[in-house]
């Protein structure tokens, strides 16, 4: 994919996070970080008092596991309708919520810090944790959810039992063009409220046309990114990077091979950067894109899921998984 050079880079970068979006910038009037979690019906209230809107599938009793789920910059719980209907089938409870500053939750739009994001999802994983003491628990994020959920794991190995990082979204600035870098450098400083859309730029999250329609209809999906969370973002895509290497929790990384938001340097940066003795396999989808549980063959993503949900140890049902080594081939510049 041909990256655009000056200004437009930063569009770019805007974009890469999420689907036909951009991103957010920092506010000091969003709320701090909770330590604790509260599942009520229809939100999670936190320590703080402030709810935060939770959507649950699957049984809520006695399920065989359970999956909290992140989702991507400028979405919302909706993200993971598809995956948590399929996993449903399975006996598997999936849990996702409107993080803080995106989908029905205060402060829409303005990024919310990354130390805010991390305390969220650690009080909900340990709400989960309390409510079924018994069940394997897992922790999935999607692209943006990827690097909060990868922080949230480092910080705490044991908070989840495994780890699910779709499309991880690890694009670090060493990863970067200088021109990105410059352009990102300048507009934080020059027009941090400057909102970009990302629309002129071509770049498409999923092959799902009905998905994009849908998303494009939905007012609780961000359309427009102030420059200022484009910054909060960049350092949260860093921080995530660099925080990977102390990842103790089993993992399953799942990249598309048409993915155009998040390039395979970012991916190859994160393969390299895990730690030799984390146990973690590597899924390979030749027809993914950005959004690999919506995409049009979203069904084979949510099927291999829920197997690998089951069976941490077994054959993906549709053969996507591969070698270490193979991943860096593929992924890593020669």
């Amino acid at each position: 994919m041909r990256r655009p050079a000056g200004f437009t880079a930063l569009a770019l970068i805007l974009v890469f996070l999420l689907a036909a979006c951009s991103v957010h910038g920092a506010d000091p009037r969003a709320p701090a970080g909770p330590g604790s979690a509260h599942l009520e019906p229809g939100h999670v209230r936190m320590g703080d008092g402030e709810p935060l809107r939770l959507r649950r599938f699957g049984p809520e009793q006695a399920p065989d596991a359970v999956v909290l789920a992140l989702h991507g910059l400028n979405d919302r719980a909706e993200a993971f309708v598809s995956l948590g209907e399929t996993l449903a089938d399975h006996d598997i409870a999936l849990y996702a919520y409107d993080q803080r500053s995106f989908g029905a939750s205060a402060y829409q739009g303005r990024w919310p810090g990354e130390a805010t994001l991390v305390e969220d999802n650690l009080a909900i994983l340990a709400a989960l944790r309390e409510r079924y003491p018994h069940r394997p628990l897992y922790l999935a994020g999607e692209s943006m959810g990827a690097a909060v959920a990868i922080l949230a794991a480092a910080h705490a190995p044991d908070a989840a039992d495994r780890l699910i990082l779709l499309s991880p979204a690890t694009w670090a600035r060493r990863t970067q063009p200088w021109y990105q870098r410059l352009a990102l450098w300048l507009a934080v400083r020059l027009i941090p409220e400057r909102t970009f859309t990302g629309e002129s730029l071509g770049i498409r999250p999923t092959d799902n046309e009905a998905e994009l329609r849908a998303l494009g209809r939905d007012p609780l999906f961000i359309k427009e990114t102030r420059v200022a969370t484009l910054y909060g973002a960049t350092n949260l895509m860093d921080h995530a990077l660099e925080r990977a290497a102390q990842l103790q929790t089993p993992t399953l990384l799942l990249y598309g091979a048409h993915d155009e938001i998040i390039p395979p340097e970012a991916i190859c940066a994160l393969i390299r950067q895990l730690p030799p003795t984390l146990d973690w396999h590597f899924a390979w989808y030749p027809d993914g894109w950005h959004m690999l549980t919506r995409d049009l063959s979203g069904e084979r993503v949510r099927t291999d899921l829920a197997a690998w949900i089951h069976d941490p140890g077994a054959a993906l049902p549709s053969n996507a998984l591969r070698p270490a080594d193979e991943a860096v081939h593929r992924l890593c510049p020669r």
